[in-house]
């Protein structure tokens, strides 16, 4: 009878499944496995890694992205722990670009879209609708540009969620001279807070402006953190083709259309289109926006850098510096444009712009096209909230599909998970 109790404990360990290999993914695999439960990862991809994962070309890699860790958060502590050696920790500068057809305007103090002489007026409360009805709030001269802006998408403003303006990055925007009036407002107004921006240092202290990469890149650095989670006996499944399927309010699950399998909680946190389609028979509305990285080495010995690029001329979109496995690199993304022509020339032209001392030459340009598919929009955020309250009772738990930060969609799962039981 002494020997009966462990032998229970083992047939009572909760199961856990979670579809997504993303880094999302395998925090909440941590998470989980410091309460003991048996954790399993599916992934539909060769790799772990999601949307972190690098361009390769041969022997060569680029980020994909401008994808720094917040060093500032609880869970990079965690990692930082188990890749002792292996993050390049860093302070890095950023700035902005803010084009239109009569005006170009640079700034190194700020990442959003930047103004002068333009005059912000108080505002009143507000209803927060559609990313339409954020941009209204702004003075004329600002509304008109961003509405212009977003044209490049391909979106209507009108059927976007109020909080996507910070996937656009135009969540804030800021009028380089009138930054003590603005100052003043963001301390009066919630709502001006919201949508105005001022310099960091003027509330938070240099500590915000540091970051951190992977040295060998996000290709490494899941190789090994794929290693790591096997050591802690958590299985993972790559190249998977999960679909979800119903029985009697549980959810099942079939891998490459064989047998059914369950557990006793899902969490999906990966691409949630099939699990909609099956629970609620809806399609969300998914907008596909095509994007293209150009990226290359070069000799110049650069620092960690971005810049946002918001123009109504070009297609630009960001730039950024940086090095990985000892090589000074630099890329571009862009809006996908099948006609885009003298790219090397169009690239100087926008480092003389951001004051970035180099010029290409020779230098081989790689090329990657990617499909993003972000953006959530009001009917989306609808359908988000009638799948959780439809499978509040079961054994699925929603992934943080409507939130943009990394860390709030972290932050978001452990949450959940801790109070698992």
């Amino acid at each position: 009878m002494a020997n009966d109790f462990p032998i229970k404990q083992k047939l009572m360990k909760k199961k856990i499944i979670i579809i997504g290999g993303g880094i999302t993914g395998c925090m909440a695999a941590l998470y989980i496995d410091k309460k003991k439960f048996d954790v399993s990862i599916y992934e539909s991809k060769n790799n772990l890694g999601g949307v972190l994962s690098d361009f390769s070309y041969n022997e060569d890699s680029f980020l994909n992205g401008v994808q720094y860790l917040d060093i500032n958060t609880k869970w990079y502590s965690e990692i930082k722990k188990l890749f002792k050696g292996k993050l390049n920790e860093f302070s890095h500068d950023y700035g902005s670009i803010t084009e239109s057809e009569n005006s170009l305007l640079f700034t190194n103090k700020f990442a959003v879209p930047s103004f002068t002489n333009v005059k912000p007026n108080l505002l009143n409360k507000t209803i927060k609708k559609s990313l339409n009805s954020r941009i209204t709030l702004y003075p004329k001269k600002i509304a008109n540009f961003l509405n212009l802006y977003l044209k490049k998408f391909n979106i209507s403003s009108k059927r976007i969620s109020w909080d996507q303006a910070c996937l656009l990055h135009i969540g804030r925007v800021t009028i380089l001279d009138e930054l003590k009036k603005l100052k003043k407002f963001k301390k009066q107004n919630k709502i001006m807070d919201d949508i105005y921006a001022i310099e960091k240092k003027n509330f938070l202290n240099d500590q915000i402006f540091n970051a951190a990469l992977p040295k060998k890149g996000y290709n490494n650095f899941f190789d090994n953190l794929c290693k790591i989670l096997k050591k802690k006996k958590i299985k993972i499944y790559l190249k998977s083709k999960i679909k979800p399927l119903w029985v009697d309010g549980r959810l099942f699950l079939t891998k490459d259309d064989k047998q059914s399998f369950s557990a006793d909680y899902i969490i999906w946190t990966g691409n949630p289109t099939h699990l909609i389609k099956e629970t609620l028979n809806e399609k969300i509305d998914s907008f596909p926006i095509r994007i293209v990285q150009y990226s290359a080495n070069i000799e110049k010995k650069v620092d960690n850098f971005y810049a946002q690029i918001f123009s109504t001329k070009s297609n630009f979109l960001r730039f950024f510096s940086y090095q990985l496995n000892n090589k000074n690199k630099i890329s571009v993304e862009s809006i996908y444009d099948r006609n885009e022509n003298n790219i090397k020339d169009k690239i100087n032209t926008l480092l003389k712009n951001i004051n970035f001392n180099y010029q290409l030459t020779d230098e081989k340009i790689f090329k990657n096209l990617s499909v993003r598919f972000n953006i959530v929009t009001k009917r989306d955020e609808k359908i988000f909230n009638e799948l959780k309250r439809k499978t509040l009772n079961t054994n699925l738990i929603c992934g943080p599909w409507d939130i943009y930060a990394r860390n709030d969609k972290i932050l978001y799962l452990k949450n959940i998970i801790f109070n698992l039981v």
